[in-house]
């Protein structure tokens, strides 16, 4: 889902792909500090990694971030997350591009004193569009 290799998922982490694998089969209960890490390495919510419940994604209901970089991390991040819903594999150069054009068309709307409206629908406009 997030387009990284098992051992790649574990190093970001800091723990063994074995030890990664031992949670994900059941044989090991991940402890509070492992569901913590991968929920701010990777964005996913804490509350969902516990108790499996809300949205999986933090901050999907939050608008985008002020902030030039915290924008560009956001986005790239929904442009992963939105991409592989829809089935869609893109390189990262792709992403890069992708999540420039968004960006860009974020800040426009702000220049317009409006706050982006369906940015989801912006980012599936974008990828389908670089596609085509």
């Amino acid at each position: 889902m997030l387009g990284l290799s098992v051992r790649d998922f574990a190093k970001r982490i800091g723990i063994s792909k074995s030890y990664l694998s031992d949670i994900e089969t059941g044989k090991v209960e991940p402890p509070d500090r492992i569901l913590r890490l991968i929920s701010h390495t990777f964005g996913v919510s804490y509350e969902w990694l516990k108790e499996g419940k809300g949205e999986m994604w933090e901050g999907s209901d939050k608008p985008p971030p002020e902030d030039d970089y915290e924008l560009a991390k956001w986005v790239v991040d929904r442009v992963i997350k939105i991409s592989t819903e829809l089935g869609i594999k893109l390189s990262l150069m792709e992403i890069y591009e992708i999540a420039k054009l968004v960006s860009q068309e974020i800040k426009k709307e702000r220049e317009r004193q409006k706050q982006p409206e369906e940015v989801r629908d912006k980012i599936e406009e974008a990828i389908k569009f670089w596609r085509e």
